[in-house]
């Protein structure tokens, strides 16, 4: 069976205390991406116990400009606009570093990330087939695991999942 994690009430709970997507774009936030974070550990810990998802007080938060507007592109308007969007920084040393960025078969659209976070002692690897909401979610879900890959591809990539070995998909 399929576990599949639905976070919509989260992020309709989380907006009355502030925004969760952005407000020129179809992609949530870091906010909002932390939501789904936490929802997606609070899941997981089911099975992996061990787990401990960070809190929204293990992060401060700092306003900078960001040019995040798909909405205008789709409807044809072109602006170099900026808006202050709110980013969270962990205020612990905890880190996760991007040590690679490949393709499968040599094929552009086929391409991985991994992640590593030298401190993490759990030892767990994380496989994710990702879209674009994918890229605020990164930063928090690497944190968590010692490996954490990153698929964004047509199609599920079996033989690097198998080659991976990860203990989560």
């Amino acid at each position: 069976p399929i576990n599949i994690i639905d976070c919509k009430n989260e992020l309709i709970t989380a907006r009355n205390r502030g925004d969760v997507y952005y407000k020129s774009d179809t992609h949530w936030n870091e906010r909002g991406a932390f939501i789904g974070y936490s929802s997606i550990l609070n899941h997981i810990k089911d099975d992996f116990p061990e787990i401990i998802p960070k809190s929204i007080d293990n992060y401060s938060f700092k306003k900078e400009w960001d040019d995040s507007g798909d909405l205008q592109r789709m409807l044809g308007f072109e602006s170099e606009e900026k808006l202050k969007q709110d980013i969270m920084v962990l205020k612990d040393s905890i880190y996760s570093n991007q040590i690679y960025i490949g393709y499968l078969e040599n094929n552009p659209k086929k391409k991985y990330e991994i992640f590593e976070t030298p401190s993490d002692t759990l030892g767990l690897k994380i496989f994710v087939v990702r879209d674009s909401f994918t890229e605020n979610l990164k930063k928090f879900l690497s944190v968590n695991f010692s490996k954490s890959i990153y698929a964004w591809m047509p199609e599920i990539p079996i033989s690097k999942i198998a080659e991976e070995k990860p203990n989560i998909i």
